[in-house]
């Protein structure tokens, strides 16, 4: 099995350094460590969390750092990440996530079964600010499922794996997606133009999710997810449910706060997406 690949990361100024910390420490413990960390400080950053980056650089020769001048958004990170990246396999990652001990010894095993595979995910774990786990992510496992479900957002974006030519091919991600579209945007022009996909169907990555989660997607972020997913969905066509589901969260941003926070549970025990 060859093992060089790449793990791809954007960091920016309001991370919390604990959390930078646990991430840096589990990408670097894998039962499988990588040839090379790809990470993006987008705009500047405090001393604390420049300290943490600069501690990891001395010990781990393959962290190669890049910082920008000023904050340039994700999409704009990762692509300048992208290209600096040596090898062709690419893990994403970010900064306050935590990788299971065997996620890149498992995806590698995957991708050496299967060499066709262009996009490989994962389910995940998600854990709350303090890292108490409160239920699975799963997602869908074939291309087909992959395919018809792509206005859902079918990968979780933090498990993804990809090789770079083939990202490079479709466009890499789109500065010009809108608030927190990166990777939604991205999905619709990967089945657009036929990337071979899956995602493994165990966790292998503890996604954190904040208690005002919910409120960051206000009614900017839910226009600009009808915007992207009814185009999406047009371009790549899906079924009738697809153009009331994209606009669903756009609904849900127009309601008061408290509203909004009930319309998420009630969502979430029918999401396919948890168990």
């Amino acid at each position: 099995m060859k093992n060089d690949f790449s793990v791809l990361m954007s960091l920016y100024h309001k991370e919390n350094p604990n959390y930078l910390r646990m991430s840096l420490e589990s990408i670097f413990t894998q039962t499988i460590e990588p040839s090379q960390v790809v990470l993006v400080i987008d705009g500047p950053i405090g001393k604390e969390l420049q300290d943490i980056v600069n501690d990891f650089s001395i010990k781990y020769p393959t962290l190669d750092v890049y910082p920008q001048d000023k904050n340039r958004g994700l999409s704009a990170a990762l692509n300048i990440g992208l290209e600096k990246c040596k090898y062709e396999i690419v893990f994403r990652m970010d900064t306050d996530d935590i990788c299971y001990v065997n996620r890149f010894e498992r995806i590698l095993k995957v991708y050496e079964k299967q060499p066709e595979l262009e996009i490989v995910g994962s389910f995940s774990t998600m854990i709350d600010e303090v890292g108490t786990e409160v239920k699975g992510m799963i997602a869908p496992t074939t291309q087909d499922e992959i395919y018809r479900n792509v206005w859902t957002c079918p990968f979780i974006h933090p498990t993804v794996s990809f090789k770079k030519s083939s990202l490079l091919r479709v466009g890499s991600y789109n500065p010009n997606s809108g608030p927190r579209q990166d990777d939604y945007e991205l999905w619709f022009r990967c089945v657009e133009n036929g990337l071979k996909c899956k995602n493994i169907d165990e966790p292998l990555l503890y996604y954190r999710f904040f208690n005002d989660s919910v409120d960051r997607n206000n009614i900017k972020v839910g226009w600009w997810r009808a915007k992207v997913g009814l185009k999406g969905s047009w371009r790549c066509k899906c079924p009738l449910i697809a153009y009331v589901g994209v606009c669903y969260p756009l609904v849900r941003a127009c309601m008061p706060s408290f509203i909004r926070q009930l319309m998420y549970k009630m969502s979430d025990k029918i999401n396919p997406r948890t168990n």
